[in-house]
């Protein structure tokens, strides 16, 4: 839709703000329920978002290289790719509930945090190092 009714677009401002509001934010629809973590299925979203921004690029006279990475067209236009933007969704999301800003017992008591046991106060006054086995002591 965005080729066909805004083919006489150049500036890139205005294609960036259409691809955000129509495209992207179908790719990131619902991220925390569809879990996308099998790679074909990102790889498939991130081809979409590739070749809008390829669109981009030819529309607004930006110069890429055929079949390279759009890494540097995401930085030009200050976006960031879907998958940093999903774990960035999980990441806040993950905050949030550990935060008590959703209020959710059942999806608190499914984590599991494994923490070491390292102490870091001795109950000792004073540290002694323990000795190697076939060093003689003083008596």
């Amino acid at each position: 839709m965005i080729k066909r009714n805004c083919s006489d677009f150049r500036d890139p401002l205005a294609l960036k703000c259409l691809y955000t509001s129509l495209v992207r934010s179908l790719l990131e629809y619902a991220p925390l329920i569809w879990d996308h973590n099998n790679v074909g299925h990102n790889d498939q979203l991130e081809k979409i978002q590739n070749k809008a921004l390829r669109f981009l690029c030819h529309k607004c006279n930006i110069q890429r290289l055929p079949h390279s990475g759009y890494d540097n067209i995401l930085k030009l236009l200050n976006l960031e790719s879907l998958n940093v933007r999903r774990h960035l969704s999980y990441n806040t999301f993950l905050t949030k509930l550990l935060n008590n800003e959703i209020d959710d017992s059942f999806l608190l008591s499914q984590l599991n945090f494994k923490v070491n046991s390292h102490y870091t106060r001795n109950n000792h006054l004073f540290y002694i190092p323990h000795s190697p086995k076939n060093q003689t002591h003083p008596t």
